[in-house]
């Protein structure tokens, strides 16, 4: 409870700060005007900082349009609405109780969650009340009344069990890149797929934010939980979370298919209407829960809450004796109201430390009232004139409660233009708990039929990022389309083909990117005819259905099926997976069975996926499970990329837009940087190991892959195995370090993204050889082209990427931090 120094303004009496979070500050009031006291009351004002935005205006203009027409017993009532030299405001009931958002904070302080009936009789209600308002029609809303803001801030329990949905009228949250810093956790990640990617968003968006509300209720993590704006509304546009069961082994199966279905990433898949949704939960409750009553939500609010109860009672108790005297008797009879709205039945008292007498209710002598007189009568509409004093919201020190003072709407203003609170933090205090230790590792084996992992004191890993719907293998259906796809004229981009020699050296360790870039092979039917025996795909082609690669399509690993083969190498097989019960595609990499018997080989596979997830940025791939299938087959479980890789674009385009140039290179210096700290170096940095996608705000989303022969400085990892003096990595962007085959530093990635740069700004590498042997003595003995010899290039860029190919390491750019610092300056001057 947040109460105040009561003050007055016009016929409402304000009691509490309810919120001060922009655009609008928020009060519990009471309406002083009549004899009785019905409920409490809201008053809405604009934040005073927002008050010349025409849109937060119409905005709670809107909500009270809204509140006008919806005359729902689970919405609270319009009360009045009204304008004051500029300073709009709204009035509506007030749900004396706790958020959902409140009580699920209260639960975790005391290690506990809501059960699964609380938890489905909670949603129940809110369906009942959001299918009523869709389907609401009038000649303002011929569509219905979608929410579109819904949140467990936004439901109300009351402390007498009733479930109330609040905020109505809100429309959807303008998401930009400029401004999505502005908005904190909770008021980002509830939203649907279709709102944070722009798309055209309907009533069913609100049944996806629904289904993520009872994830939370019945696991007690929310579906889509990151540190910073961008990971959310990456994850939510990707529909990217993990199973409830997975997450909280106890919740039902049932109950779990049930919110897979509302948080489909497919609108069409999800419950027809809210009332549907209301309906099945209702099924389930009768099937599983058939004795839960509403008193069993009174008896939880009020073991939880007690306190709060009984302090607000005794607050109004005294406040009698503070009000003017011809509002004491309506303020008098308020404790009264709420201890009966609460008591249990049968029940003269029942709250410890708590009796209604004389000294609770007011003494109502006049001698001992200090109030001041309101300048306008309690029937006025319009505020009462300003009082010489300046607003004091605060409290007295000793408790106590001074006598009421009267304000004008514009002295609330100025009060709380001088004190609002600044949104500093992504996250609440009370939600940092969420998050877990800064080290927390999110991967989470997976053995094909072991049982369910168990919950993580820190976040789990998301489940594969979801391209696709629960039906069949569709792709999202937003308004951005895959990027890089079709090529300048219609036609799929292929990755640049290989060299004859790097294909025969054997050297070269094949990437995930390698695969995720090539058409799908054409499957044939098992015992159909081999022609030549299987080779490794470069460019596409044909994989004989009896080649052993064939023989896990339609398998179970862990819980995700294998429906196909993206690519091939040395060291294994990319499969494309799905996970059946919603339909998210994912890319699953199996080590080669030969190779699962040499512990050496099966200890660097695992450290490629350790590697992955100890790092931790959003820029790197994300890898969320691993496992051993049929004893033999070591995989592991990643998001599955739909976009190009940096290769392809360079070799679509040539040279690198500088604007584009800027956007790209200031995420791999990100990605390789978080690498670089954590003691680890990727020894293969290469076009192809750089993907881009097209995501919400971002022309080029990069991802780096391939960490299957990363060095660790670091203790509790293994480096890939190889022989002292045996070069590694890919020929045309080895360091002279690896060329040698010596100990590598952070140094060695440093000049292999030297090479990368000096790719982009000339279109070329900084040598081109015949063999592989020329190309090692090259990156050892030759100097690269001056790149202004090539193109027209700047002094100050050219002098950067040469900087970077010193061949000692001494003389290049002492990290990538002082690499980027210097290099994203100059590009941001050119964009």
């Amino acid at each position: 409870m947040s109460f105040i120094q009561p003050f007055t303004i016009g016929e409402y009496l304000f009691v509490e700060v309810l919120s001060t979070t922009p655009p609008y500050i928020v009060h519990r009031t009471v309406h002083l005007a009549g004899q009785k006291f019905n409920f409490f009351k809201t008053f809405k004002n604009v934040n005073p900082d927002s008050r010349n935005s025409l849109s937060h205006s119409g905005d709670l203009r809107h909500e009270a349009d809204v509140l006008r027409l919806l005359e729902l017993p689970s919405v609270p009532k319009f009360c009045d609405f009204g304008e004051v030299k500029g300073h709009s405001y709204l009035v509506m009931e007030y749900i004396w109780g706790k958020s959902l958002l409140h009580i699920l904070r209260e639960l975790k302080a005391h290690r506990k969650m809501l059960s699964p009936d609380f938890a489905s009789h909670i949603a129940g209600e809110v369906c009942r009340c959001i299918g009523q308002a869709h389907a609401l029609r009038s000649a303002t809303v011929p569509e219905g009344i979608a929410h579109y803001n819904l949140s467990p801030r936004n439901i109300i329990i009351s402390y007498s069990g009733e479930v109330h949905l609040v905020d109505f009228g809100h429309r959807s949250p303008r998401l930009s890149r400029d401004t999505w810093d502005q908005f904190e956790f909770r008021n980002l990640s509830y939203l649907s797929p279709e709102q944070v990617t722009c798309s055209a968003v309907s009533p069913r968006a609100d049944l996806f934010t629904m289904g993520s509300i009872l994830y939370e209720m019945i696991t007690g993590m929310p579906p889509f939980l990151e540190k910073t704006p961008e990971k959310v509304i990456n994850r939510i546009a990707r529909c990217s979370f993990q199973e409830p069961c997975a997450v909280h082994p106890g919740v039902p199966h049932e109950l779990g298919r049930l919110v897979l279905q509302a948080m489909s990433a497919y609108p069409d898949d999800r419950f027809a209407t809210a009332t549907e949704m209301g309906h099945a939960l209702d099924h389930y409750m009768k099937r599983s829960h058939s004795t839960f009553t509403t008193t069993k939500v009174r008896k939880l609010m009020r073991t939880l809450f007690e306190k709060d109860i009984v302090g607000d009672i005794k607050f109004f108790g005294k406040l009698a004796d503070v009000v003017a005297p011809e509002a004491r008797l309506l303020v008098r009879s308020i404790p009264r109201i709420l201890f009966d709205e609460v008591r249990a039945e049968g029940s003269a008292s029942n709250f410890e430390g708590l009796e209604l007498g004389s000294s609770l209710s007011g003494s109502g002598s006049g001698s001992r009232s200090r109030s001041r007189t309101p300048s306008s009568r309690p029937g006025s509409s319009v505020p009462a004139s300003a009082s010489p004093d300046s607003p004091s919201l605060m409290p007295p020190a000793d408790g106590g409660i001074r006598s009421t003072m009267n304000y004008t709407l514009e002295e609330l203003q100025t009060h709380h233009k001088n004190a609002r609170r600044g949104i500093e933090s992504f996250f609440e205090d009370e939600d940092s708990i969420l998050v877990g230790e800064p080290g927390a590792v999110r991967i989470i084996p997976v053995h094909a039929g072991g049982p369910a992992p168990q919950p993580q004191a820190a976040p789990v890993a998301a489940a594969p990022a979801a391209t696709g719907g629960s039906k069949g293998l569709r792709r999202l259906r937003t308004s951005i389309l895959p990027f890089g796809e079709p090529g300048a004229q219609g036609k799929p981009i292929q990755p640049p083909p290989p060299m004859a020699w790097e294909r025969e050296s054997g050297l070269e360790i094949p990437s995930v990117s390698e695969a995720a870039t090539r058409p799908a092979p054409v499957l044939g039917t098992r015992g159909s005819p081999s022609t030549a025996p299987a080779k490794r795909a470069l460019s596409g082609g044909l994989l004989p259905a009896e080649d052993e690669r064939s023989h896990l399509i339609g398998k179970q690993l862990g819980e995700y099926t294998i429906t196909g083969v993206l690519g091939w190498g040395g060291m294994g097989t990319v499969y494309d997976g799905i996970q059946p019960t919603i339909g998210k595609e994912v890319a699953i990499k199996v080590l080669n069975p030969t190779l699962c018997a040499n512990p050496q080989i099966a200890q660097r596979f695992l450290a490629e996926a350790k590697a992955v997830n100890s790092i931790r940025n959003p820029n790197i791939i994300d890898i969320f499970s691993f496992g051993i299938f049929e004893e033999h087959y070591h995989y592991f479980v990643m998001e599955k990329l739909n976009g190009i890789t940096l290769g392809s674009f360079l070799l679509q385009h040539r040279i690198m837009p500088m604007d584009v140039a800027f956007e790209i290179l200031a995420q791999v210096f990100s990605a390789v940087s978080a690498a670089h700290e954590k003691g680890i170096i990727h020894r293969d940095l290469k076009p192809d190991n750089i993907y881009l996608e097209k995501r919400p705000l971002y022309d080029h989303y990069v991802k780096i892959l391939d960490f299957g022969i990363a060095k660790f400085t670091v203790s509790g990892f293994k480096s890939a195995i190889t022989k002292a003096g045996t070069p590694i990595g890919t020929p045309k962007y080895m360091s002279p370090e690896q060329c040698r085959g010596v100990e590598v530093t952070a140094s060695s990635d440093i000049y292999t993204l030297g090479v990368i740069l000096y790719e982009m700004f000339t279109g070329t590498l900084p040598f081109r050889k015949n063999s592989y042997m020329e190309m090692l003595l090259a990156h050892l003995n030759e100097t690269p082209t001056r790149p202004s010899m090539l193109v027209k290039m700047d002094p100050a860029l050219e002098n950067m990427i040469l900087w970077t190919l010193h061949k000692d390491p001494k003389d290049r750019p002492s990290s990538v931090r002082e690499l980027s610092d210097n290099l994203l300056a100059y590009l941001k001057t050119k964009k």
